[in-house]
Parts: structure tokens; C-alpha cells; sequence
């Protein structure tokens, strides 16, 4: 829900791009991106790009973009940071060891992720239809995909660039990532599927000739005061996290790097060393 919400927030901001930076728009996206990090930083693979495309129209926008959007992002992600903070920063350490190559693993999502997000292979490797009709749905399915980019670009290149850019640089993002070599379940999918739900939902658009891009803001542009009503959530927001978030996650949060499994393994080789085989 919320890669879905930062999605269509990037897609609204970048058809309004002539329209006066606004900071609070800035924090918004920031605590989107902060969230995501915090529910699960394999969502950044699709995060980032999108993040990117909106910089890259105020990248020169320090005060109005870059400074509002670091703090929005601190303040998303701060439960994981606070949590890293008093726990040795585990989170830098992927529990993974590499058994791959980047290029190599890349192949492997390329090969076995993408089928199983398209729902044509198995958690056990194999392909639920003959192969050949499992290439032709999946040729079909990026052929839609890619319908629905080209029709954006049509209507709004930069709009097309927030959905195109997940779907471009998120495998490669993903492949530099050793757990992401868990691909079995397709779970690490997931991050995909609001990117082409849209562009699928885009392709079915009909045909339009391409809309003149809105020019640029001009640099004499000035962003408009914030009303007080505005900046209420903001204030509201900030107080909740300092006064009941903060303090709850730092002193009754706790993790462990010991296996889970240990007690029940221990419990199953006490079981076998008696000479029992199963258990009815």
C-alpha cells in the first residue's frame, strides 16, 4: 500500500511539475521512502528509481526539495534507525553470505523471479505450463507492460519515467542484494506489482498524440507560505512518534541473530537418537 501511494504521489507531483515546489510535498515523499526502508528495504529497489526521477526535475532545489525530503525520509525511517542505533546497526550486515556473483544472480531473477511473478513456475522450480505457453505469457505480459509505458510516454514522458523506472533499474538494484537470492516463493515480486499493474491498466488507453510538456519552473518561482492548517498533521505526526513511538521501540524492541529453528532441531534429533523415524 504504501509503494503504491508513493507511486501515484511521484505520478501526481511530476504532471504538475511546472506548478511552485512545495517542501511539505518534499517531506511526504521522503517519510514514503523512509517507510518502505522500515516495513522492508527490499522496497527500495523500486523506491529509488522512482525517488530519482523526482530529483532529477528539482534536483537544483535544495532548500524547497533535497533538505525537506532528507528530514521526511529521517523521520520514516526513524524506528528502524533507532532500533540500528541501540542494536550495533545489524541492518548494514546482509544475514545472507554471497554464493554468486551480481551478474550471475541477476540471470537467476531475470530467469526464475520474473516467471514466478507472471505465476508460470512453481515454488519447486517447475513450470506450471509447458514452456512454451509459459514464454508466450510472459511475452505477452511485458508486451502489455510495455503498451502502457509507450502510452504514457504519450501523454506524460516524466509520468512514464516514474512507472518505467522501477520496472528498469529494479532487478538490476535487487541483484546487488545477496539475500535477493532467495527467489524460490517469488516473494522479493512483490515490489513490482504495483509498477505494472498500472502500466498494465495504462496499455488498455487508446492511442493520443503526444501532449507539450509543461515548461520547467523558472527560477524566480517562489514557493507559497504553508498554511498553519497544513503543517497541523506534520506537528501532530512528530509529537506522537517522540513521546509514544520513539521510547516503546527503544526500550521494548529486542532481536536475536539465533536460529529459530534450533529448539524444534534439538527436539527432532532427541526423537531419532530414541530410534523413532515419525511421529503419528
Amino acid at each position: 500500500v504504501i509503494c503504491a501511494v508513493l507511486i501515484v504521489y511521484a505520478m501526481a507531483l511530476v504532471s504538475r511539475r511546472a506548478a511552485v515546489v512545495r517542501p511539505m510535498d518534499a517531506v511526504a515523499i521522503g517519510g514514503l521512502v523512509g517507510l518502505l526502508a522500515w516495513v522492508h528495504p527490499i522496497f527500495l529497489v523500486a523506491a529509488l528509481p522512482t525517488l530519482g526521477v523526482l530529483t532529477a526535475l528539482r534536483w537544483r532545489a535544495v532548500r524547497h526539495w533535497w533538505l525537506p525530503m532528507i528530514v521526511g525520509g529521517l523521520c520514516g525511517a526513524g524506528l528502524l534507525i533507532a532500533w540500528n542505533a541501540k542494536n550495533g546497526w545489524p541492518s548494514l550486515s546482509q544475514p545472507a553470505e554471497a554464493t554468486e556473483g551480481v551478474g550471475s544472480r541477476f540471470v537467476r531473477l531475470l530467469t526464475e523471479l520474473v516467471p514466478r511473478v507472471f505465476g508460470v513456475r512453481t515454488y519447486g522450480n517447475e513450470w506450471i505450463v509447458p514452456g512454451v505457453v509459459a514464454a508466450v505469457i510472459i511475452v505477452v505480459a511485458v508486451g502489455l507492460i510495455g503498451v502502457g509505458v509507450w502510452r504514457l510516454v504519450q501523454l506524460d514522458r516524466w509520468v512514464a519515467a516514474v512507472i518505467a523506472s522501477p520496472l528498469v533499474g529494479g532487478l538490476p538494484l535487487m541483484s546487488l542484494l545477496n539475500n535477493a537470492s532467495i527467489t524460490d516463493d517469488g516473494r522479493y515480486g512483490i515490489v513490482f506489482v504495483v509498477p505494472m499493474a498500472i502500466a498494465v491498466g495504462a496499455s488498455t488507453m487508446r492511442p493520443r498524440s503526444a501532449v507539450r510538456p509543461t515548461p520547467r519552473p523558472s527560477r524566480k518561482s517562489r514557493p507559497s507560505r504553508t498554511s498553519a492548517l497544513a503543517v497541523w498533521p506534520g506537528v501532530v505526526a512528530a509529537v506522537w512518534f517522540g513521546a509514544v513511538v520513539l521510547p516503546w521501540s527503544l526500550g521494548g524492541v529486542d532481536y536475536s541473530v539465533d536460529d529459530p529453528d534450533a529448539p524444534v532441531d534439538e527436539l527432532v534429533e532427541v526423537v531419532r537418537s530414541s530410534g523413532f523415524d515419525r511421529l503419528a
